[in-house]
């Protein structure tokens, strides 16, 4: 079953942490429904929380006055997921290239990476009063099934 352009899940959360397992469950839930491989929709939820994580952190740095605003949309062979933040919004040139050897292994500062190897498009957008909005777009393929509506890749 896909989901039609006009059904969108809109969401709004404190600049926590903790709150990314509901970006998680929402982004899984709604990706689901697209009929695409369980690999494609774990990738598009990694990089939605990325994008969250960054908001929260970077963004609006964990600020309780600030919040994070997700929206996921769908046209049923692509999903877009934008996510804004409320800060003094986020320079993303650095981070444009390329990891280096040693990068892969540190901890931090792989996010962006992550979510432009994961994504067919990536955009960093300022907002016009504050914040920045990061743009995450990705199109898909349904799951090839066999003749009993089974996967594929299950068998």
């Amino acid at each position: 079953m896909n989901r039609r352009l006009q059904d969108a899940v809109e969401m709004r959360m404190p600049s926590q942490l903790r709150y990314l397992a509901l970006v998680d469950a929402v982004v899984q839930s709604f990706a689901a429904e697209l009929d695409w491989d369980q690999d494609e929709v774990h990738n598009i939820a990694t990089s939605a929380i990325e994008a969250a994580t960054n908001a929260i952190e970077h963004g609006n740095r964990f600020a309780a006055d600030k919040s994070v605003l997700m929206r996921i949309r769908s046209s049923g062979d692509a999903i877009e997921i934008e996510v804004d933040d409320e800060g003094a919004g986020f320079d993303p040139s650095p981070f444009q290239g390329d990891l280096d050897a040693e990068d892969v292994l540190k901890l931090r500062g792989r996010g962006i990476f992550i979510m432009r190897s994961f994504m067919d498009e990536v955009r960093f957008t300022r907002l016009p009063r504050r914040g920045t909005r990061v743009l995450l777009r990705k199109a898909g393929k349904p799951v090839a099934r066999r003749s009993d509506g089974r996967d594929m890749a299950a068998t």
